[in-house]
C-alpha cells in the first residue's frame, strides 16, 4: 500500500519555483494563531511541496462557521462555534434539496444565493442514503434520500466557482451536456479555485455531540435526529488534475467487530499526515494544534493525493473508510474521478454500465475509457462526477 506517493513526481519542478524551507514556513504561518484561518487558500505550489499542511488549511477554512446570509465564512466567529460550516452553504448537487444544482426538469438553478435562509435544522431531502460508490455496488439506479430508518447520510456540494461554470455552460441538463460535447478536445476545463466536497454523516447520541460537528436533520416523518459528520473529502482545482484530501472522525478507526461504530469496517490502511506527524510513523492519527480545544480536534487527515502514480510507476492509493467502504485497498480518488465522462447523448458511462465486480480504479487512466482508436467516444468532465445528476429539460423520467 503506497500512501504518500505525492511529492516524488512534482517536487523537482516545484523546488525550481521556490525553496522547500520557505514553503514550509509559509504553510505553518497560515495555520498559526492570529492568522486569518477562515480565508480559503489557493496555492498550487503548496499542494506540491506541503500537501498535508495545505489540506489542513483547506479543512480549517471550509470548517469555519458560515454566514448564512452571504453563504461565506463568518470572520466574526471562532473555529468550532455552533452552526453550519462554510461548505454547508455551498450548492447541493442532490435534486430536490434546498439550493440544488440539478432538478428533475433540468431547469436553470438560478443565482448563487437563491436559497440563503436562516435554518435551525436541515432537511432529509439534502442527503443521499448511500454514497455513489455504494450504490454502484448494488447495480446503480436512482439515489434514494435518507428516510426514517437511514442511519447514514451522504452529500456532495460545489462552491461558487464550480457552480458558476456549470450554470454558465448549461451543464445542469443533458441538452447542455450534449452541446458541450467536443470531439476535438474531449475534455472540459473547470476554472482555478473550483472546489467540491463529499461528506458522510451518521446518527449520533446526545452524549456524542461535543465530539462531533453535528446538525439536526428532519426526516420525512417530521422526526428530528442529530447527525454527526464522520468523513469529508475535499477536492480543489489547484492543479490541472486537482488536489485530493480526505478526513475522518477518529471514531471510524475501529470496526464494529472491534467495538467501534456499527456499520464501519475500520481503517484498513494507515493514515499519512506529514504535517501533524512529521516524525515516523506519519500515521499518528492526531490533529494539529490549530484545532485543539474544538470539536475539530477529533478529525484527522487520512491522506492527500495529486498524481496517479509515484515516481516508479506504482499506482497511488487514497481511500476513506466510510465513503469507500468495501474497497479501501483499491481506491484512488484521482483515478476514479478521471473516469467521469459521458457520450454524445449525454449519458455517463464507465461507472454503472455494467457495475464492476469490485469497485476501485487505480493508476493512470486507460485511453480506452475515452477513445475508440483516435476517435473521442466520451467527454471527460474534468474529474466532476456530479454532472451525472443532470436531467433532460425536454424528456420526462430521464434522471439517473
Amino acid at each position: 500500500m503506497y500512501r504518500h506517493y505525492i511529492k516524488t513526481l512534482t517536487l523537482a519542478g516545484a523546488v525550481a519555483l521556490a525553496g522547500t524551507t520557505a514553503a514550509q514556513a509559509d504553510c505553518t504561518d497560515h495555520l498559526s494563531a492570529g492568522a486569518d484561518l477562515w480565508l480559503e487558500p489557493n496555492d498550487s505550489l503548496a499542494t506540491m511541496l506541503e500537501p498535508d499542511c495545505y489540506a489542513w488549511q483547506l479543512f480549517v477554512a471550509l470548517s469555519w462557521p458560515g454566514n448564512v446570509a452571504t453563504q461565506s465564512a463568518d470572520a466574526g466567529k471562532a473555529l468550532g462555534d455552533d452552526g453550519l460550516t462554510t461548505w454547508e452553504l455551498w450548492r447541493n448537487v442532490r435534486r430536490g434539496s434546498q439550493d440544488a444544482v440539478f432538478s428533475d426538469s433540468g431547469t436553470d438553478p438560478g443565482p448563487w444565493l437563491t436559497g440563503a435562509t436562516a435554518v435551525a435544522s436541515r432537511d432529509a431531502s439534502e442527503f443521499d442514503a448511500l454514497a455513489l460508490q455504494q450504490l454502484a455496488l448494488l447495480g446503480g439506479g436512482a439515489m434514494p434520500q435518507i428516510d426514517d430508518d437511514s442511519p447514514f447520510g451522504n452529500e456532495t456540494r460545489m462552491n461558487e466557482t464550480t457552480y458558476a461554470f456549470v450554470r454558465d455552460n448549461t451543464l445542469y441538463n443533458t441538452e447542455g451536456l450534449q452541446a458541450a460535447f467536443d470531439p476535438a478536445s474531449g475534455v472540459m476545463n473547470f476554472p482555478a479555485n473550483a472546489k467540491e466536497i463529499k461528506a458522510r454523516w451518521r446518527i449520533i447520541t446526545e452524549a456524542e455531540k461535543p465530539r462531533y460537528h453535528w446538525v439536526d436533520v428532519v426526516n420525512s416523518a417530521g422526526t428530528t435526529r442529530p447527525f454527526g459528520l464522520t468523513a469529508l473529502h475535499i477536492t480543489t482545482k489547484d492543479l490541472p488534475n486537482w488536489f485530493w484530501a480526505t478526513f475522518e472522525h477518529v471514531d471510524n478507526k475501529d470496526s464494529a467487530v472491534g467495538g467501534g461504530v456499527p456499520g464501519h469496517e475500520g481503517w484498513l490502511a494507515p493514515s499519512f499526515d506529514a504535517y501533524t506527524c512529521p516524525n515516523a510513523p506519519s500515521g499518528c492519527d492526531k490533529a494539529p494544534a490549530v484545532v485543539s480545544g474544538t470539536k475539530w480536534e477529533n478529525y484527522v487527515l487520512r491522506g492527500t493525493q495529486i498524481d496517479f502514480v509515484d515516481s516508479r510507476g506504482r499506482p497511488t492509493i487514497l481511500a476513506n473508510s466510510v465513503i469507500e467502504r468495501g474497497f479501501q485497498d483499491s481506491s484512488s480518488c484521482i483515478t476514479c474521478h478521471a473516469r467521469a465522462a459521458y457520450d454524445a447523448s449525454g449519458t455517463f458511462n464507465g461507472f454503472f454500465n455494467p457495475p464492476p465486480a469490485k469497485l476501485g480504479s487505480v493508476g493512470a487512466p486507460d485511453p480506452k475509457w475515452f477513445f475508440s482508436g483516435q476517435t473521442v467516444t466520451t467527454m471527460q468532465t474534468d474529474f466532476i462526477w456530479s454532472l451525472m445528476r443532470a436531467c433532460s429539460s425536454t424528456t420526462a423520467n430521464s434522471c439517473r
